[in-house]
């Protein structure tokens, strides 16, 4: 940066030393801005989706043992609460998954004991009881990144501002008294800020933004 390669030409003026760190800790909140607006979703979505096929392929285990129980005993209504194939879980939003998993581990709770016999131990059941709960956590990532990236962009524009501000009203007005003083920083300073032109920012690109040079 300009600025950073002429430290003995501006450091004994206060006033720009105070607008340059200002200018400089305004360009930190925007490049930690940007890496949350550049956050991808998709490492979460891909996470969910495979729990929920080892969600579905446990909960059927213990489905399929309970409705074999319930038949044993004859029991109707139990068998009824254990009837369920993967295509019909499968087809099921995130959250109404969740509650016919939860659902399924209640009941096959209630039977632990007789239903070792069928193949699912207590350790299946733990196992399914941390699956549901991991489900539940990843239901609203994606949604929690969307919402952190809108807020970063939002700050973006904040930041963008105020650095635009402390460019126009106090660095470039300071700065003039180095044209004569010190010409060839001036020059350089001049041309940096010929690069960057904050004052035509309408708003963050979505493929990130190049931080304002001084």
């Amino acid at each position: 940066k300009t600025c950073n390669k002429y430290p003995s030409v501006w450091s004994t003026t206060s006033g720009f030393v105070n607008g340059f760190a200002a200018f400089e800790d305004h360009i930190g909140k925007i490049e930690t801005a940007l890496g949350k607006q550049l956050k991808s979703s998709t490492g979460v979505t891909l996470n969910k989706k495979a729990v929920r096929t080892m969600l579905v392929d446990k909960v059927l285990i213990i489905a399929g043992a309970g409705f074999a129980y319930a038949v044993e005993e004859k029991n109707f209504e139990m068998k009824q609460s254990f009837d369920h194939n993967r295509t019909g879980l499968t087809e099921l939003r995130d959250a109404v998954l969740m509650k016919q998993c939860d659902e399924i581990l209640t009941a096959a709770q209630g039977i632990i004991g007789p239903l070792a016999a069928f193949g699912p131990l207590p350790a299946d059941l733990a196992d399914l009881d941390d699956l549901i709960e991991s489900f539940s956590t990843l239901i609203v990532a994606p949604r929690e990144v969307i919402s952190e990236r809108k807020t970063a962009t939002e700050e973006l524009e904040i930041y963008f501002g105020i650095c635009d501000g402390i460019l126009k009203e106090k660095l470039d007005k300071i700065a003039l008294r180095f044209s004569t003083s010190d010409p060839e920083f001036y020059s350089f300073y001049s041309n940096s800020r010929i690069i960057v032109d904050l004052g035509r920012r309408d708003e963050p690109a979505d493929d990130g933004e190049t931080p304002p040079v001084a």
